[in-house]
C-alpha cells in the first residue's frame, strides 16, 4: 500500500511539473506592443521619439527552459530645425521613420518561473532608415529648393541611422531582464523592464 501511495505521489509531482512547464512557457510566440513607447529620453536630438516594439520567443526543442529571442521595433522621430540652418528661409521639422532588429537567447532566471534573462547579441543590431521614410514640413518645399531637399534627405537618413543605432543600443539593453512575465487569457503579455522601471503590455501577433 505504501509503495502504491509513493508511486501516486511521484506521478502527481511529475504531472504538476509538466503542467507548470507548459504554463510558464505560454509566452512563446510573437508579441507586439499595444501602444508606442516614448523613447525621447534616449534620442536627445529629437523633440519626440516613439518605439513600437515586437518580441518573438522561440522555445529550444532540446530544453524547455530556454530558446531564441528576436526584438524588432518601428521608430518615429520628430526633429525641429532652425531657419537658415541649411539654407532654407523658414524653420522646419523633419520626421524620420525607421526600423531596427536584434537577436539573442532567453532563459529563465535561476529559481524563478516568471522572470526571464535575455542575452542580446549587439552584433546583430540592424537599424534601417529608408530615405522614403524621411519627410519635411510643407512650408519649406518649393520647386527651386527641391535639389537641396533631395540632398538633405540622404544626409538626414544617414545621420539618423547613426543616432538611432546609439539610442537603440541603450533601449534594447533595457530588455536584458524581463520581470514578472505573465500571459493573460492567452492573448496579452505583460512584463516589467528597468531603467526606468516600466510595465510593458503586448498582444499576441501569432
Amino acid at each position: 500500500m505504501l509503495k502504491k501511495y509513493t508511486l501516486l505521489l511521484g506521478l502527481a509531482a511529475g504531472l504538476a511539473a509538466l503542467s507548470s512547464c507548459s504554463k510558464n512557457n505560454d509566452f512563446v510566440g510573437v508579441w507586439t506592443a499595444t501602444t508606442p513607447e516614448d523613447i525621447t529620453a534616449v534620442v536627445p536630438a529629437a523633440s519626440s521619439a516613439t518605439s513600437m516594439m515586437s518580441i518573438s520567443f522561440v522555445e529550444d526543442a532540446n530544453k524547455k527552459d530556454g530558446g531564441s529571442v528576436a526584438l524588432s521595433t518601428i521608430i518615429n522621430v520628430n526633429q525641429p530645425v532652425n531657419n537658415g540652418a541649411v539654407g532654407f528661409d523658414a524653420a522646419y521639422e523633419v520626421n524620420v521613420a525607421a526600423t531596427a532588429s536584434l537577436g539573442g537567447t532567453w532563459i529563465f532566471e535561476e529559481d524563478s518561473d516568471d522572470d526571464l534573462i535575455l542575452s542580446l547579441d549587439l552584433n546583430t543590431l540592424k537599424v534601417n532608415v529608408d530615405k522614403n521614410g524621411v519627410t519635411f514640413t510643407q512650408n519649406m518645399l518649393t520647386g527651386a529648393q527641391q535639389p537641396q531637399i533631395d540632398s538633405l534627405t540622404s544626409v538626414t537618413a544617414e545621420v539618423w541611422k547613426n543616432q538611432l543605432t546609439q539610442a537603440l543600443t541603450k533601449e534594447f539593453s533595457r530588455y536584458r531582464k524581463l520581470d514578472d512575465v505573465k500571459v493573460h487569457k492567452g492573448q496579452v503579455l505583460t512584463f516589467e523592464i528597468e531603467n526606468p522601471e516600466t510595465t510593458i503590455q503586448m498582444r499576441r501577433a501569432e
